[in-house]
């Protein structure tokens, strides 16, 4: 049983869709206890069993309301897991993990832990599920700080499909829809909108390519649960006075649109624990200038398959930028290798074997219910 407690997609959510349509169904018959959303029509979509649940966002602010919440859907997964006969509960994330804590009883409890940091409650959870996929070595070695015993972990990075990161619309058509000239140099970004995703970075960088007229930066992304909204209000109001150089987008659904009609992807984060949309770029062969911070070195190799500059470092972002920018030859090299690479080392297949040696270790191991 794969556990998921928000109903709408992310990175977390796409990254578990991968996961369930790359599943060998001869060996495990996976189903998903999620609210409804674009995940569980998905899910469905796919042929995968789903058991709805009560969706839970997160609360840091409201605790109790988000205890509550906890609770009715891990009420909510005691039956699904009842309904399932399930043998072993996935927990796509920290809440679906304390969820799952409550209510697997004997069943190996499997997390798939996607952050660099958790709240304590998450961390105690950790500390005793019966295995633990990182998304990353720098998540792994958060984890093992935290306490979790190296010989419940395993790191099994993210996998994507080129081909559903096909854009679906021609490149003029989205630009033009955008507002954007066809000689526009266009970077974009793509992440949620909360502050260690750094996009005010991204501004400052762009600050320093005023000589570039034609250059636009756009951010697709969103504070999906209201948790900054002062800050959110201040990004809108720099936004607005960049004269149309920096523009936030908001939530999109038509991302893989959004990279075929930009020039490069910029990833300005703090620290990625992964970074799924190096990923994405590399499936559409547009080229990256990424943070070397978290897990995004393990998924471009500096002047191979992207550029990485350090974190917090407006002025090198913008070198970086304006090097590719300037050299086309070098930015087409690049993202040629990480597309070959993304092929190699991150196919959905690959990625859905390692899970299932997981799954059978732990089911091997389980006591019997």
């Amino acid at each position: 049983m794969l556990v998921n407690l928000i109903g709408d997609g992310s990175g977390a959510e796409e990254s578990l869709l991968v996961l369930l349509a790359a599943l060998d169904r001869e060996r495990h018959t996976p189903h998903l206890a999620a609210p409804p959303g674009d995940l569980s029509a998905r899910a469905v979509a796919l042929g995968v069993p789903w058991h709805p649940l009560p969706e839970v966002r997160p609360r840091r602010r409201e605790p109790l309301r988000a205890a509550a919440g906890l609770l009715r859907a891990a009420v909510g997964l005691r039956a699904a897991l009842a309904a399932s006969g399930a043998a072993l509960v996935h927990a796509n994330s920290g809440p679906a993990l304390l969820a799952a804590t409550l209510v697997a009883g004997r069943r190996p409890l499997l997390w798939h832990c996607r952050d660099l940091r958790w709240p304590r409650p998450v961390r105690w959870a950790a500390r005793r599920a019966a295995g633990t996929i990182a998304i990353s070595t720098a998540v792994a070695a958060e984890l093992v700080g935290a306490g979790v015993p190296p010989d419940r972990l395993r790191m099994i990075p993210n996998a994507l499909d080129p081909a559903a990161c096909r854009p679906r619309r021609s490149r003029a058509a989205v630009r033009a829809e955008l507002g954007l000239a066809a000689d526009a140099e266009v970077v974009l970004a793509v992440g949620q909108l909360v502050p260690w995703k750094r996009p005010e970075l991204l501004l400052a960088a762009g600050r320093q390519l005023a000589d570039r007229p034609r250059l636009r930066l756009l951010w697709a992304g969103a504070d999906r649960f209201g948790e900054h909204p002062a800050w959110v209000a201040q990004l809108q109001a720099a936004a607005a006075a960049s004269a149309g150089r920096f523009v936030l987008l908001g939530q999109r659904r038509d991302v893989p649109d959004l990279l075929g009609a930009a020039d490069l992807l910029a990833l300005p984060s703090a620290a990625e624990p992964f970074g799924r949309v190096l990923l994405e770029a590399a499936a559409v062969g547009l080229p990256v200038v990424a943070t070397a911070a978290g897990g995004a070195p393990e998924v471009v190799q500096h002047q191979v398959s992207g550029l990485l500059v350090p974190p917090d470092d407006p002025t090198a972002l913008a070198g970086a930028l304006r090097r590719l920018l300037d050299d086309r030859t070098l930015a087409t090299a690049l993202a040629t290798a990480a597309t070959t690479r993304l092929r190699r080392d991150f196919a959905p297949a690959r990625h859905a074997a390692a899970v299932q040696s997981w799954y059978d270790a732990l089911l091997t191991t389980a006591p019997r219910q």
